[in-house]
């Protein structure tokens, strides 16, 4: 919708990750309490009666629908742009970050005796990508797409360092919060990059690419962090999200030049 207006672009995409953020804030709570008041299954049944009502609220929308343009001599598999495939790797570490803090705030919560715990504390998470959104939103842009999301993977890993050494709930939740920051403009420049190197004809098949990396990062995260709590405990899993950051700090400076040349 606004591809040739990169101001607006950017306010979208930060907007997408605020109401990301909210989702995430609201639907743990929401769907807890449901299972809490009525009965165990009440959760699940809630969060697939809003899948469905969003799927048919957003499959109305055909006035958004980018316009079809059959070209010729493009590629037929457009993973094979190396934009797309930098952007996808660099959200699937992105994504085993998220995994890695999920299970590893859950273990820290079931070893604390209290399952509200970890609802409080990843909606914490989310909360701080929430504000970064809103501010990434009104702020005017500053620098190249690929220098913010290369500052956006470095923050990532550096407040997620903190996590390891929380003391008590309390220092976590806070230090949780502040580690959510980077995360609104890491997910919203690697959507934008995706935009400015993929044409509207393939953008959906991009997009899906780039959800497809975070989805099984995350699943990643959790499947590796969840073994080493096993193993050594719940922190272990928070030394599994520094190892996903450095990954996707490698694998952004590794693809700086070609996304560089991507994005403006």
């Amino acid at each position: 919708m606004y591809k040739q207006e990169p101001s607006l672009l950017q306010v979208a995409h930060a907007f997408e990750s605020i109401i990301d953020e909210v989702i995430f804030i609201i639907g743990p709570a929401f769907t807890i309490g449901a299972s809490v008041a009525l009965f165990p299954e009440a959760g699940p049944i809630v969060a697939m009666l809003f899948l469905l009502f969003g799927t048919f609220m957003l499959t109305s929308r055909v006035d958004t629908e980018p316009i079809v343009d059959i070209q010729k001599n493009v590629r037929r598999f457009i993973i094979k742009s190396s934009s797309l495939r930098i952007v996808v790797l660099v959200l699937t570490a992105v994504g085993s970050i998220f995994g890695a803090i999920d299970v590893a705030v859950i273990a820290y919560a079931s070893k604390s005796g209290s399952g509200i715990l970890a609802s409080i504390m990843l909606s914490l998470y989310a909360a701080g990508a929430c504000v970064a959104g809103v501010c990434l939103g009104a702020l005017p842009l500053r620098g190249s797409a690929a220098q913010r999301l290369l500052a956006g993977v470095i923050f990532m890993f550096i407040l997620a360092i903190p996590l390891m050494f929380a003391s008590n709930s309390t220092l976590l939740a806070v230090m949780l919060f502040f580690a959510g920051l980077p995360n609104a403009l890491t997910i919203s420049t690697s959507m934008l990059l995706v935009g400015q190197a993929i044409p509207s004809a393939r953008l959906t098949e991009a997009m899906t690419w780039a959800s497809t990396g975070i989805t099984i990062g995350v699943a990643l995260g959790a499947g590796v962090g969840g073994m080493a709590i096993d193993i050594a405990g719940d922190r272990a899993a928070f030394a599994v999200a520094l190892a996903s950051g450095v990954i996707a700090i490698v694998v952004t400076v590794g693809g700086y030049r070609t996304l560089s040349r991507t994005g403006a």
